[in-house]
């Protein structure tokens, strides 16, 4: 379904993470090809709380690394966006309240 994307072209989708995504962060966090480069494969914990990060990072600073989907097939590409790591220290420096 397209409504679920936020940005889509003729072959990819874009949309945020949810908490009914697990299986889905379990399947591709665990795996060493996706996150050889990023300090993984991860244990099962550390799964749970990148998924509560990205989620987070979404509700506070509208980004996140955002999972690409197929839209012809439907499956899982991968994931892209903008990193959360010092994030919340950038913008909280900015506020003048």
């Amino acid at each position: 379904m397209r409504s679920e994307y936020f940005l889509a072209s003729e072959r990819l989708g874009f949309r945020a993470w949810r908490k009914e995504d697990l299986p889905l962060a379990m399947e591709l966090w665990a795996d060493v090809r996706v996150t050889g480069l990023l300090g993984g494969p991860y244990t099962p914990d550390r799964i749970c709380g990148r998924l509560e990060r990205e989620m987070a990072t979404q509700r506070e600073f509208g980004m996140q690394y955002w999972p690409i989907s197929c839209l012809r097939t439907g499956g899982t590409w991968g994931f892209a966006g903008c990193g959360h790591g010092g994030l919340r220290r950038r913008f909280r420096s900015w506020d003048t309240t």
